[in-house]
């Protein structure tokens, strides 16, 4: 199977699932944070909604098109997305893609150059994608309390009285070395992609 061949088959696995796309990008799009309150969780928020906005019009201008946007490795299209979603808070009912749907982006994925191993990864992060579960972890408390120190001014110390999830009553420098740590592994993410907000230095 030549190239051309194999992105046509994504272009029509991509169609398959683009409908998925256009709810979330709908759904985040009327429910954004406002840029004063939540400067990070608005620049991510705008991130992902313009991923997927720019996906999308790929995906209707054809195979061609979409080479262009995605490149030699379409699948990263949707890691990075998925771990653009890792920060966000948002609870949703478990659920899964439809048996059919899943066998034929199998196929699809296998015949267009993807290992089986690969094809069964990438169609498991999907659901994630759109319908997240599991157990909750630290990602979305950290970018509230980045939002609050942006917002604020405040300092680890402030952060830790404040917004510390460590569960004890008072909270010590080791509360605020945690936090100072979180914040900059989520700095660390947005540098890696360039999200930019308004800053604000701490006290």
């Amino acid at each position: 199977m030549n190239t051309d061949e194999r992105w046509k088959q994504l272009e029509y696995a991509a169609r398959l699932v683009a409908p998925l796309f256009i709810t979330k990008a709908e759904y985040l799009f009327d429910n954004k944070p406002d840029a004063e309150n939540h400067p990070v969780s608005h620049a991510l928020a705008n991130a992902f909604v313009q991923r997927i906005w720019r996906n999308l019009a790929a995906i209707a201008k054809g195979a061609e098109a979409m080479k262009l946007d995605m490149g030699d490795r379409p699948g990263d299209i949707i890691r990075e997305m998925l771990e653009i979603k890792t920060w966000f808070v948002e609870s949703r009912k478990s659920e899964k893609l439809p048996e059919q749907l899943k066998d034929a982006m199998g196929d699809l994925l296998v015949g267009a150059g993807f290992s089986y191993s690969q094809a069964r990864k990438l169609i498991e992060e999907i659901p994630q994608l759109f319908f997240p579960k599991g157990a909750p972890n630290k990602r979305p408390q950290t970018l509230k309390m980045m939002d609050a120190r942006i917002k604020n001014a405040w300092s680890y110390q402030t952060l830790a009285r404040k917004m510390c999830d460590c569960g004890e009553i008072k909270h010590n420098d080791l509360c605020s070395e945690r936090i100072r740590k979180r914040l900059k592994e989520l700095e660390a993410f947005l540098k890696r992609y360039g999200l930019t907000y308004p800053e604000k230095s701490g006290s």
